[in-house]
């Protein structure tokens, strides 16, 4: 499966949990964002892929954020679904 990774122009925090135990509850600083699957801003759906699989602007996959959580030995890749909150930092 093709992956595209993205670095932040903005800083942006965010805080939620995860289910992976590895991860859990986080917080903290994004300073990259990863787009798995086909283009992020394809304007159609693939093949075998519903409705409710889209995301992003206006294309396809599952966006992820690396998290720079100073409560955590590194920082952790965590799915944009289990982002609870989010704000963009000054």
């Amino acid at each position: 499966m093709e992956h595209s990774l993205v670095s932040m122009n903005q800083p942006l925090d965010v805080k939620g949990r995860s289910e992976t135990t590895s991860v859990g509850e986080f917080s903290g600083r994004v300073v990259a964002m990863a787009l798995r699957g086909g283009d992020p801003v394809a304007e159609a759906v693939p093949e075998g892929q519903g409705a409710g699989d889209a995301e992003g602007l206006l294309g396809w996959g599952v966006t992820y954020f690396l998290v720079c959580d100073t409560g955590k030995p590194a920082p952790v890749w965590v799915a944009k679904g289990d982002v609870e909150e989010h704000r963009l930092a000054g």
